[in-house]
């Protein structure tokens, strides 16, 4: 990548969460457990980086309560503004929600103590966000 060039906030995304893994895989298994590493994607605690949701048009769980979690971070692929809520999906609304996510931004939760409760998200029909939830 030349200098002056910017790279795709989705491809930083997902070269992070692909880093990560990377760093747990070369650990033993004591280390990992002790440092708590994992990455969960849409096939479970491992290496699979960053997980797609496409959008339904209604809101949706993102990510289901995790005590172990770790960390959270979020992309909005699309074009469209996305409406991210810590709690269920059936209290998310475009005017009730704890963050927007414009077309093309992220959110990274932040650390100690982290949010461990259900996490919804609601946007346009087929449009989709990256997650990525360490735990």
């Amino acid at each position: 990548m030349d200098r002056g060039e910017r790279q795709d906030p989705g491809e930083m995304l997902r070269d992070a969460a692909v880093h990560i893994a990377a760093i747990a895989a070369a650990l033993d298994p004591f280390t990992t457990s002790q440092l708590g590493i994992g990455v969960t994607s849409a096939h479970g605690t491992g290496t699979d980086g960053p997980r797609r949701v496409v959008m339904t048009g209604n809101a949706q769980r993102l990510a289901p309560s995790n005590q172990a979690r770790r960390g959270l971070v979020i992309y909005n692929e699309s074009a469209d503004v996305m409406y991210v809520g810590f709690g269920s999906a059936a209290s998310l609304t475009t005017t009730r929600y704890t963050l927007q996510l414009v077309a093309g931004a992220y959110y990274e939760m932040p650390g100690a103590p982290f949010y461990t409760g259900e996490v919804s998200i609601l946007g346009t029909a087929t449009d989709a966000a990256l997650v990525t939830e360490m735990s």
